[in-house]
């Protein structure tokens, strides 16, 4: 298949099938909350994915913060979600997982450049 990102909160790579499991960190600041110990989003979208994707390598990019924020769900900010496409871009990844979105308007200026394609598997 080819590398992998998840850009996400923390990702726990024990059981996973991926050939390769690498984390880096791009966020500038971490608070303490929900850590390894609970089943994040990124892991849980992790072992989504390795249930349906075989040989493959896996690249975490933690941009959101486990603790939960406002409304209960991991929150971040726009310069981290940068940075970490910066790295996807860097590294040469194949597919870019995300799960992320903003409601302010003018986020979309701080990514425009980085971005080519949109696949949204939301529901309208």
């Amino acid at each position: 298949m080819g590398k992998i990102a998840i850009l996400d909160t923390d990702v726990c790579g024990e059981g996973l099938h991926c050939n390769t499991f690498q984390q880096y960190h791009v966020r500038k600041s971490i608070s303490e909350g929900a850590g390894m110990g609970a089943v994040s989003h990124g892991t849980a979208c992790s072992m989504i994915l390795d249930r349906n994707t075989t040989d493959y390598d896996l690249i975490s990019i933690p941009v959101l913060d486990n603790a939960p924020g406002e409304g209960g769900k991991p929150w971040g900010n726009i310069e981290d979600l940068r940075q970490g496409l910066l790295l996807c871009r860097e590294l040469e990844v194949d597919l870019v997982c995300l799960s992320v979105g903003s409601t302010i308007l003018s986020d979309a200026a701080a990514i425009y450049d980085l971005t080519c394609i949109l696949i949204s598997g939301a529901r309208r």
